[in-house]
């Protein structure tokens, strides 16, 4: 029974290192995420984990993807709207996957704020991708990559989209890309120099706009002969068919249709609807369970940190023994039965031979047996607190390996009073080193 609630002992501390080491290990991976929100104290970095855990928990979408979009929309908006970020953690998982997080800048960069606004242009974009035959990550890959010649045009995303969904109707694939950057290009090369010879009146060349709405009603007023010629000047023989297509073509009956109801609220509500039924299904309701128990791993009380940092330097002197003193590692390997209690008995040790004569009571003869009692500690192991351990443990390591502040590296001397490093007087730098 003694040996079974020893392991019971020895397990409670294994397990509290494992979670103080998991706990780390997402901290070490989330230093962007971090900077994102500011959390630097570990209440606050706790905080914002537990953050990415319950849009997990809520959405069903999967954790590193949360953290992602959280400290994508916190970045591009200052402020975290959990209605915006629900939506769009449903959009990620049903449609855009993980360019979600290049839709979020773009969204931004185009003033996008609103969150309803932000539900009707997610939901025409994977209405343009159903009848085009796109996929909503080229669509975004798109709208991002060429937003600045869109917003030169002064197109609203609004805009954009319908304007690509023209361009790209009837396409697929590489052909549908081929079209998109064909207009891009078709309009840069109908620059104001261009227009001008095309005979555009002087104020119509300099806008971009006006050049383009200009250029648009010419070739309506032209044959389709006489057209096509005067598109493959504007915007030239490799571009014109595009351009051309996004000026005078138009989309499907259903296409519009399906485009002017994506904006209105029952489309995001049936929106919503499919991303609820998601969370309900087998990978939905696994990664949402995996938010929730996330949670309970983030509850890590600083006396187990604490605990383990002082663990971790009973084990290094636990392995410094067995190479150096075989007799003190085999005693305390003996005393102390199971990993973590011997890496705790270890921690002691190491303490221990930072005591002075000071640190005892003075020795004293009993009454009745007449010889010298064991010589007792003013203050044992457990009555030190876990900070004072630390910093005692620091020390004893101090003694053991030369200082930080005395150390050769190749033909280079550090030298360094204890201290010196203050907000007063920071010290050093690394040109000052000789």
């Amino acid at each position: 029974m003694v040996r079974k609630i020893i392991q019971a002992v020895n397990d409670m501390k294994k397990a509290v290192a494992e979670a103080v080491q998991e706990l780390a290990a997402l901290q070490k991976t989330a230093a962007d995420y971090f900077e994102a929100f500011d959390a630097y104290t570990p209440g606050q970095r706790k905080g914002a984990l537990r953050l990415a855990r319950s849009v997990q928990a809520t959405t069903g979408l999967d954790y590193e993807s949360s953290k992602n979009l959280l400290e994508s929309y916190k970045r591009t908006f200052g402020e975290v709207d959990m209605g915006a970020v629900e939506q769009l953690a449903g959009y990620h998982q049903l449609h855009g996957g993980a360019a979600t997080t290049g839709l979020v800048r773009w969204l931004g960069a185009s003033g996008v704020t609103d969150k309803e606004r932000q539900g009707q242009i997610l939901r025409m974009i994977s209405t343009t991708a159903t009848q085009t035959g796109m996929k909503d990550p080229e669509i975004i890959q798109a709208l991002t990559q060429y937003s600045t010649e869109f917003r030169q045009m002064d197109w609203t995303p609004e805009q954009s989209i319908l304007n690509v969904g023209k361009t790209i109707s009837g396409l697929t694939g590489r052909e549908a890309r081929r079209a998109i950057s064909g207009l891009v290009e078709g309009m840069r090369t109908f620059d104001e120099e261009k227009a001008r010879e095309m005979g555009a009146p002087e104020d119509v060349a300099k806008s971009d706009q006006a050049r383009m709405d200009w250029a648009a009603a010419q070739l309506r007023k032209a044959g389709p002969q006489e057209r096509r010629k005067m598109a493959q000047e504007m915007f030239g023989k490799t571009y014109a068919a595009y351009v051309t297509k996004y000026m005078m073509g138009e989309m499907s009956p259903g296409a519009q249709r399906d485009l002017v109801y994506a904006m209105t609220p029952e489309a995001a509500e049936e929106e919503r609807q499919k991303v609820l039924a998601y969370r309900d299904t087998a990978e939905g309701e696994l990664e949402r369970a995996k938010g929730g128990a996330g949670k309970l791993k983030l509850e890590v009380t600083d006396e187990e940190k604490k605990e383990t940092a002082i663990r971790e330097y009973g084990k290094a002197y636990l392995d410094y023994l067995r190479r150096t003193n075989r007799l003190k590692y085999e005693e305390i390997k003996a005393k102390y039965p199971g990993d973590e209690l011997e890496y705790e008995g270890a921690a002691e040790a190491l303490w221990r031979t930072t005591l002075t004569d000071e640190d005892y009571h003075p020795q004293g003869m009993t009454y009745r047996q007449g010889y010298p009692r064991p010589r007792r500690l003013k203050r044992e192991w457990g009555d030190v607190p876990f900070d004072e351990r630390i910093d005692v443990l620091e020390e004893a390591t101090d003694e053991l390996v030369p200082s930080v502040h005395n150390i050769h590296v190749g033909d280079i001397y550090v030298t360094q009073e204890p201290g010196s490093y203050d907000d007063h007087d920071p010290g050093p730098r690394s040109h000052d080193l000789r």
